[in-house]
């Protein structure tokens, strides 16, 4: 299996290496995912409002993903070899048959959600408790 090509999106704050999920909210209208950015009282607010699917899964079964083995904390855009493409032979079929959609990845350091959505999220920081 060919490694996932990755693609940074740009973030209002630096991730750093403890970064955390803390945060999924689902309300069929949008998908808000929490990030706390590195116990710097600074959190990261990742809004999707086109997402077609999520699934959340641990670091480690993500392996693939990253890069000579070394995971970093991040926000991507997934080009290919991802969920999307991997899962469009037998579980995806409508959304695949779609050029439209977008594969992303939210990586904490333990949990990490993929996103299928048409567009990119909107990311917003927040100040944390």
């Amino acid at each position: 299996m060919c490694k996932p090509k990755l693609k940074e999106i740009s973030t209002p704050i630096a991730i750093g290496n403890n970064s955390h999920v803390i945060s999924i909210n689902y309300d069929l209208e949008k998908l808000i995912i929490i990030l706390d950015i590195d116990n710097q009282n600074k959190l990261l607010e990742i809004i999707f409002e086109d997402q077609r699917g999520f699934r959340v899964l641990d670091e480690g079964d993500l392996c693939r993903y990253w890069t000579a083995g070394k995971r970093t904390e991040s926000v991507v855009e997934v080009l290919g070899n991802g969920w999307l493409e991997y899962e469009s032979k037998g579980h995806l079929e409508v959304t695949s048959s779609s050029s439209e959609y977008k594969e992303f990845l939210i990586s904490g350091m333990n949990e990490c959600v993929s996103i299928l959505s048409l567009e990119a999220p909107i990311l917003r920081v927040i100040n944390g408790t």
